[in-house]
């Protein structure tokens, strides 16, 4: 990995750690209570780091959930994965891209409820179309990125608790406002970590020439 992205990376790990006290708004219906902001910088860890920033994600995500609750659960094993496949998105493989939205729209129309609320799987057609963007769109790769969590999500949702065709139906417009504002907030991140891991890199450089 190349300096510039290991200090990306680095700085990204301690943006995450700072925004997850960060509370945005309630999940409708979830038991997660509320959506924190590290979805908007933790996907990053796969553009910055690849396989290893990604396995980082996971481990992180595991340990901090498993120090909490201290027991192995259906629940803590799924608890993360949303993110963890919005970070393998920035990875750039096409077919990751395409597969995971297309298995996730099969599964959920595939459910009792999920089949009389089929327009809402229709989001994850937004994933599949991205991935045919060039991957310096940063904005369009977040929504690609943010989408697939969302598309993950809400099939461990559907299958993990009681809900209705109703309410699924009820939660398109809200998804569209809180999709769009996790690709922007990704967007804007990405920005300020390129921008304070050059600052971070010509710091160091500087200082290295003059105790060198």
């Amino acid at each position: 990995m190349e300096n510039k992205n290991t200090i990306c990376l680095l700085v990204t790990v301690a943006a995450a750690m700072v925004l997850k006290v960060v509370k945005l708004f309630p999940v409708v219906g979830s038991w997660t209570g509320n959506f924190c902001a590290v979805p908007m910088v933790a996907p990053l860890l796969g553009l910055f780091g690849g396989l290893s920033g990604t396995g980082l994600l996971c481990a992180g995500l595991y340990l901090t959930r498993l120090f909490f609750v201290k027991a192995v659960s259906l629940r803590l094993l799924t608890y993360g994965l949303p993110t963890l496949f919005a970070s393998f998105y920035f990875i750039n493989n096409k077919a990751f891209k395409v597969l995971v939205p297309a298995v996730c729209m099969v599964l959920f129309v595939s459910h009792a409820v999920g089949a009389q609320a089929w327009a809402y799987s229709l989001f994850w057609l937004v994933p599949m179309v991205a991935a045919f963007v060039k991957p310096h769109n940063i904005m369009v790769q977040s929504l690609g990125s943010t989408f697939t969590a969302h598309a993950v999500g809400s099939v461990i949702w559907i299958y993990s608790g009681v809900t209705t065709p109703a309410m699924w139906l009820a939660l398109i417009p809200v998804v569209v406002f809180e999709r769009v504002l996790f690709a922007a907030g990704t967007t804007v991140s990405y920005h300020a970590i390129c921008a304070v891991s050059k600052k971070i890199a010509l710091a160091a450089k500087k200082y290295c020439k003059q105790y060198a």
